[in-house]
């Protein structure tokens, strides 16, 4: 019997099917992509023997001179997803002006992002990549420290970061997003050369204001 699926709460019905008086088992071959939901019989739930739900089988009770109604209830797999997102934001610490690209590779995937001002920054375009753990590095220019990083919407998403390296290990959950957040800051100069002041005393004898060289 082939029967097409027809809209709740009845569907569509076949043709009926004479057969001996007693049970009837009844099987769904299952198209791949959905999975039997349930079975329900017409006019009374107690002509329902058994039903197998994984094997789309049901048992039924089929009396002399009467009609059996079974409804099957089919309903697609739940998709479920094996990939999260990551989508990474750059904020312009102190002495990084607003608008200078900084580069990433975002598990593999090159994504250059502008920094933006404080506190959200400027993010980039979501990155597709599989659940677990994701491994970012910036590619930090000369001239700036990578001061700090971030991770939304939890902290608990950040595993671990280097800001020396320029790399951060994120949790991306499977369907989620993690948004990873990099501030940089100007490089801070260290001094190489200290001063001397040399101070002249006109001593007995000495006149003040004469000049001496040294």
């Amino acid at each position: 019997v082939i029967v097409p699926a027809g809209p709740a709460p009845g569907g569509t019905c076949g043709t009926p099917v004479t057969v001996p008086a007693g049970t009837a088992v009844i099987t769904e071959t299952i198209p791949a992509g959905t999975v039997l939901a349930g079975v329900s019989t017409v006019p009374s739930a107690g002509l329902l023997v058994s039903s197998n739900l994984a094997t789309g089988t049901a048992t039924v009770t089929v009396n002399a001179g009467g009609q059996t109604i079974v409804i099957f209830i089919d309903a697609g797999i739940p998709v479920v997803p094996t990939n999260g997102f990551v989508q990474v934001c750059k904020v312009a610490g102190a002495g990084v002006a607003v608008g200078t690209n900084f580069t990433f590779d975002v598990a593999g995937t090159p994504v250059i992002v502008p920094a933006g001002p404080a506190p959200g920054g400027t993010c980039g375009t979501p990155v597709t990549i599989p659940a677990g753990a994701a491994v970012i590095t910036e590619t930090i220019p000369t001239g700036t420290v990578l001061a700090g990083v971030s991770t939304l919407p939890s902290a608990g998403l950040l595993v671990s970061s280097n800001l020396s390296t320029g790399m951060a290990t994120v949790t991306v959950n499977a369907g989620g997003q993690t948004i990873v957040t990099f501030i940089d800051a100007a490089k801070p100069v260290v001094p190489t050369n200290g001063f001397v002041q040399v101070c002249k005393v006109a001593g007995v004898g000495v006149t003040v204001g004469t000049n001496f060289t040294f």
